[in-house]
Formats: C-alpha cells, sequence, structure tokens
C-alpha cells in the first residue's frame, strides 16, 4: 500500500515524521508479539483478582466498577505483568537484531549481526555485554517498582 517505508533509516533531527514512519514497521514486528503476551498475561491476573473476595466486598459497599477495576484489581494484578515486562527486555534485545537485519535499519541488533559476519570477537563481546547490562538494569529497575506499585514490600 506505500504507506510506510519497507526499509532504511532517517535522522529524526532533520525530519522527525519520517524517522517515524520509518521506524513504524520495525517497532510493530518487535511488538505486536510481546504486546500480546503482555495482554492475554494480564486478561488473566485481572480474571482471577476480580473472583477475589475483596473485590465482592468493594462491590457491596457500592464502589463503582472503575473504581474497583482500576484502582483494586489493576493495582494486585500489575506485580507479575511487570515481571513479564522485564523478562521480555531479553528477547527484545534478541530479535532486534533479526528485526535491524530485515529492515535495513541501523542500531545495536545491525552492528551485532555485522560484527558475527566479520568475525569481529572483541565487537562481539561488547555488543552482548552492553545488551546484558541493558536486560539486568531493566530487572534491578522492575524490582524497585515492585516497591512503588506494592505497598507490602518494603526495604528493611
Amino acid at each position: 500500500m506505500g504507506w510506510f517505508p519497507s526499509s532504511g533509516f532517517a535522522d529524526p533531527a532533520i525530519n522527525p515524521w519520517l524517522a517515524l514512519t520509518h521506524a513504524f514497521l520495525p517497532a510493530l514486528a518487535l511488538g505486536l508479539g510481546l504486546m500480546a503476551h503482555l495482554t492475554r498475561m494480564t486478561r488473566s491476573t485481572m480474571t482471577g483478582i476480580l473472583g477475589q473476595e475483596f473485590i465482592r466486598v468493594g462491590r457491596a459497599k457500592g464502589l463503582s466498577e472503575r473504581t474497583i477495576v482500576w484502582r483494586y484489581a489493576l493495582a494486585n494484578a500489575i506485580g507479575p505483568v511487570l515481571t513479564v515486562a522485564g523478562l521480555q527486555v531479553g528477547y527484545l534485545f534478541g530479535s532486534i537484531i533479526v528485526v535491524e537485519t530485515l529492515f535495513n535499519y541501523t542500531g545495536m541488533g545491525w552492528l551485532t549481526y555485522q560484527a558475527l559476519l566479520n568475525r569481529d570477537i572483541p565487537l562481539i563481546q561488547a555488543t552482548v555485554f552492553v545488551i546484558a547490562a541493558v536486560v539486568m538494569l531493566t530487572n534491578l529497575g522492575v524490582d524497585l517498582l515492585y516497591l512503588y506499585f506494592d505497598p507490602r514490600i518494603r526495604l528493611e
């Protein structure tokens, strides 16, 4: 249909709209499967929580359904969803090598792929180290977010 370019890169400093159109298809390829998994995880967790007794108590007290779902049910369901989202960062960086190669998009995945083709061991080690550091820092961030979203967890 010609709505989005199928390959290439545009500098966002020069033309932000063109950069967004170039990034749309790679972002869709990376995010669609992850979004489906997170949506399914959120739904199954919410289904289990909405059947619990404290939700029935909230309905008996006359709280609106919106308040029950957003304030109480989602607050209790966010923990497992955050865990899965943090774990998906590793999958995202593994997939980015393939997606950047397919869409001719220069980035960390393309650099890693080029290093593999050229058998550049120090560059492969550096990119794997950066990816591992980002995954570890993301999981640390997820663990720290538990302090904010779950009041039962406190620093000792």
